[in-house]
Parts: C-alpha cells; structure tokens; sequence
C-alpha cells in the first residue's frame, strides 16, 4: 500500500488541508515563459456513502498561445481532460502582477488577482473545480 495515500487519507481525517503552488515554466531559450506555471491543478473533496473522493482538473499551457505586448504577458492553459474548459493567465511584469480568469464549457467561472506568485496562485486554485468541470476522479 502507498504510504503517501495513506498519510494524506490520515491528514484529511485529521481536517489538514493541502494547498498546490505551480512550479515555474522552464523552457531553455524562452525565458519570458518563467513569469507563467508549468501548469495549475484545481481541486474539489466530497464525502459520498462514508467514502472519501476528490477530483482534480489538471491545466497545461498552450506555449503556441504566448503573447507579449507593451508591458503586458499573457498565456491560455487549457484542461487536459477537456478543452471546453480553459485558464487565461496575465502578468504584467512592471507592476509584478498576475490576473487568472477560469472559464468552464465557454463561461467565465471566477478570476483572480496578485502581485506574489504564492498568493496569486493560492486565490486562483481556490476556486476548485466547478460543476461541469471535466476533471479525474480518485
């Protein structure tokens, strides 16, 4: 049995909640991209007939998508599990901030501001998973 499965089921009973910060985009040659997440994760936890699940909506970046415009960097990601589903990421390096606009099947579902990567990242994937959201049940 995986000992890290059976930690976060203890935690979780225990009422510990987990946060995800994306790393950096790395790619050599491109370091514009670095100001953008590798990718973002939305997470959402249910309880159904005494049983733990979550559900998790993965979204990667569309590297194709980068644009770079006066002061203003921007980058779509789009859900691997379906593309109905969407992030749109903003940052704005003069002013060191980012602006994340979800979208799920074609609407705008929430949108998040910072100027600190942590705290920016913290209050986009705070909005967890909408309902429609195609996303990986575990």
């Amino acid at each position: 049995m995986n000992i890290n499965k059976n930690k976060r089921r203890k935690a979780l009973e225990d009422g510990n909640f987990f946060a995800f910060i994306p790393n950096r985009l790395e790619i050599k040659d491109r370091p514009e991209l670095t100001n953008f997440p590798l990718n973002v994760m939305f997470m959402g936890f249910a309880v159904r007939e005494n049983s733990h699940i979550s559900g998790t909506a993965l979204y990667e970046p569309v590297i194709s998508s980068f644009k770079e415009e006066s002061e203003l960097q921007a980058m779509l990601y789009k859900n691997i599990y379906g593309e109905e589903s969407w992030l749109y990421i903003q940052h704005e390096p003069a002013l060191t901030k980012w602006t994340g606009k979800k979208f799920v099947s074609k609407r705008r579902v929430g949108m998040a501001v910072g100027t600190e990567w942590n705290q920016f990242f913290i209050h986009l994937t705070m909005l967890g998973l909408t309902n429609g959201e195609r996303c990986r049940f575990s």
